[in-house]
C-alpha cells in the first residue's frame, strides 16, 4: 500500500478485492465490504448536493453503528472532514464546539434537542432515507489532497474552550497503512470498535480493518463500557485486536479474573493513554494468554508515536516505558534551547512523523509555537512538533515518560487541561477564584480536586449535577475543597503548590 494514496481509495482498492466478505458486525446486522462502498457512495452523493466540497467541514453526531462508519466515509468521498460530536457530551459542549468548529452542515444519525442549537442546515438522516437511496452506488471521481483535512478532533483547550486539531488526509493514511504493517492483519481477523470517534485511536480501530479485508464488531453506548459484553463479544467474535484505555483495560481484567474467563484468540492488545502499571500488564496476559500486550504512546496532533512489546519488561522495573518509535516516527528529547539532550537525560518529547496534523483551527499563533521547523530533516518544509510530554531515552532506545512541562493532564484517556477546568467550575460555581490540581493515585490514574475560594459550603453533588451540564464526565473533579483564600506568589500568579494536602474526609466544606 502506498502511503500517498487516499484512505478512500485505498478502502475502494480493498472492495474490489473482496466485495463479499463481511466488513461490519453490530448485533445479528452484517454489512459486506460492497454494501458498506455502496452506503458511502451514496452518502457522498447526497452530501455534494447539499454543498459539500473539497475543505467543506461537516459536524457528525451519532452513535457508534454500521451507518456511523458509512457516514465518516461518506464525508470523506465527497471531499470534506468530518468533526465527530459524541452524543453524550452535555448540550452546552456540543453547543460550543459547533460554534468553534464552523461547520457548514451536521449531520446526525437521529433527531436529538441537544442538536437544535445549531444555527446552519441539519440532515437527520433517516429523515432523509428516500433521497439518500435514489443517490448512484458507484465510487465518486473526488479525491482527498494528502495535505487537505480529513477530520476536526477536538481536545480540551488552555482558553477554557474546546481547542481543534486539523488531521490530514496524508497523516491518516500514513498512520493506518503504518498500523497494519506494526500489527499485521490475517485473514479472519477481528477488529473490535469501540471507542469514541472524537479521539485519534478510533481512526485505526474504525478503518485500519477495512483496507486489509478484515472485519470490525462494533459495540455502542453501555455496551462499550461494560466488561460483561466486552467479554462476550471477545468470546463469540473471536476478537483479534483491540485498542484501549487502562481504565477499562483493568475494568476487564477484574471481570475475567472473578469469572476465571480467558479469550485466546486475541493477537493484539494496545492500551495507552495513561500510565499503565506492571499490575495490569500480569493481569492482561493471565487472561489473554495467547496475545502479545503493547503500550502505545501518542498524541492527537501526531497520531502514535511509539510502541512498547510488554513481554520486555524486566522484573525489575518499575516504570514502564512507552517504548521505541512507531515505523514513521522520529522522536527527539530537546532542552529549553531545543538541543538534543544526552542518552538518559530529561528533556521534552518532540516528534516528527509523517503521520503528523496540519495544525489547530483558527489558531496560527498556537500551530507556530508548537509545530517548529524540524533542523534536522532532510526534507525542506518538515515540522517537528513540542509535544509538552517531558521524557528520557533509556540506553536500550525506549522512551520513559517523566511528566509535563504545563498544565496538562489525562484523565481516562482524555486529554485535559486544568486550565480549562477552573474556568468552568469558576462559572458553574461563581467561587471567587477556583485552582484545579490533579494527583495520582495507588493504581496510577490521575483524579482532580478543586479548591474553591468561596465563604459557602459546598454541596459536592449539587456542584457536579451543573457541571455535567457543562463538560465531560472526565472533567469534573472528583473531589472539592472550600478554602478562605487560594494564595498567590510573588508575582501575583496562582500559587496551587501552597495549598493545603488534599484531606476531604476532614473538610466539613467539602460534601460528596
Amino acid at each position: 500500500m502506498h502511503p500517498n494514496t487516499s484512505l478512500t481509495k485505498l478502502f475502494e482498492a480493498q472492495v474490489e478485492r473482496t466485495p463479499d466478505l463481511v466488513a461490519l458486525v453490530y448485533g445479528q446486522v452484517q454489512w459486506t465490504y460492497r454494501a458498506l462502498n455502496a452506503r458511502a457512495n451514496q452518502l457522498a452523493r447526497y452530501f455534494r448536493r447539499h454543498g459539500v466540497a473539497l475543505e467543506t467541514r461537516l459536524a457528525v453526531c451519532g452513535e457508534r453503528c454500521p451507518d456511523l462508519i458509512a457516514v465518516l466515509l461518506g464525508v470523506a468521498k465527497a471531499g470534506g472532514a468530518y468533526i465527530p460530536v459524541e452524543p453524550t457530551l452535555p448540550a452546552a459542549r456540543i453547543a460550543s464546539l459547533l460554534s468553534t468548529a464552523g461547520a457548514s452542515l451536521l449531520i446526525a444519525l437521529e433527531r436529538r434537542p441537544e442538536l437544535e442549537l445549531f444555527s446552519g442546515e441539519m440532515i437527520v438522516i433517516p429523515e432523509h432515507e428516500d433521497l439518500i437511496a435514489r443517490e448512484d452506488t458507484l465510487n465518486l471521481d473526488v479525491d482527498k489532497d494528502p495535505e487537505g483535512v480529513w477530520a476536526v478532533l477536538f481536545t480540551s483547550g488552555t482558553t477554557g474552550r474546546p481547542k481543534g486539531i486539523l488531521m490530514r488526509a496524508g497523516g491518516v493514511a500514513n498512520l493506518v497503512t503504518g498500523m497494519g504493517t506494526q500489527f499485521p492483519f490475517q485473514p479472519g481477523d477481528t477488529f473490535m470498535l469501540h471507542r469514541s470517534f472524537t479521539i485519534v485511536g478510533s481512526i485505526w480501530e474504525y478503518f485500519g480493518p477495512l483496507l486489509y479485508g478484515m472485519r470490525g464488531t462494533i459495540l455502542s453506548g453501555d455496551d462499550s463500557r461494560d466488561p460483561a459484553t466486552i467479554w462476550t463479544r471477545l468470546i463469540e467474535d473471536k476478537v483479534t485486536h483491540i485498542i484501549l484505555s487502562p481504565t477499562l483495560g483493568d475494568a476487564i481484567i477484574k471481570y475475567g479474573e472473578r469469572h476465571r474467563l480467558q479469550c485466546q484468540s486475541l493477537r493484539f492488545g494496545v492500551i495507552g493513554g495513561e500510565p499503565v502499571s506492571k499490575g495490569t500488564i500480569a493481569g492482561w496476559l493471565r487472561r489473554f494468554p495467547s496475545g502479545r500486550f503493547y503500550v502505545c504512546y501518542g498524541i492527537t496532533e501526531t497520531m502514535y508515536v511509539a510502541f512498547f512489546d510488554t513481554s520486555m519488561l524486566l522484573p525489575e522495573e518499575d516504570c514502564v516505558p512507552v517504548g521505541s518509535e512507531f515505523t514513521r516516527a522520529t522522536i527527539r528529547i530537546l532542552n529549553e534551547n531545543l538541543e538534543c539532550v544526552a542518552d538518559g537525560s530529561v528533556g521534552e518529547i518532540c516528534v516528527s512523523t509523517q503521520c503528523l496534523s496540519r495544525g489547530y483551527l483558527n489558531d496560527p499563533v498556537m500551530t507556530a509555537e508548537r509545530y517548529i521547523a524540524d533542523q534536522w530533516a532532510t526534507i525542506p518544509g518538515s515540522r517537528l512538533y513540542r509535544t509538552g510530554d517531558m521524557g528520557r531515552r533509556r540506553a536500550d532506545g525506549a522512551i520513559e515518560l517523566r511528566g509535563r512541562c504545563d498544565r496538562q493532564v489525562k484523565i481516562r484517556g482524555f486529554r485535559v487541561e486544568l486550565d480549562e477546568v477552573e474556568a468552568v467550575v469558576r462559572r458553574v460555581s461563581k467561587a471567587r477564584n477556583v485552582a484545579v490540581l490533579a494527583s495520582t493515585d495507588p493504581e496510577g490514574r490521575q483524579k482532580l480536586a478543586a479548591y474553591l475560594e468561596t465563604d459557602a459550603a459546598i454541596v459536592a453533588d449539587d456542584l457536579r449535577r451543573d457541571l455535567r451540564r457543562q463538560v465531560p464526565e472526565h472533567m469534573i473533579p472528583s473531589h472539592f475543597v472550600a478554602v478562605t483564600s487560594i494564595p498567590v506568589n510573588v508575582g501575583g500568579k496562582l500559587d496551587r503548590a501552597a495549598l493545603p494536602k488534599l484531606q476531604p474526609a476532614k473538610s466539613a466544606a467539602v460534601s460528596g
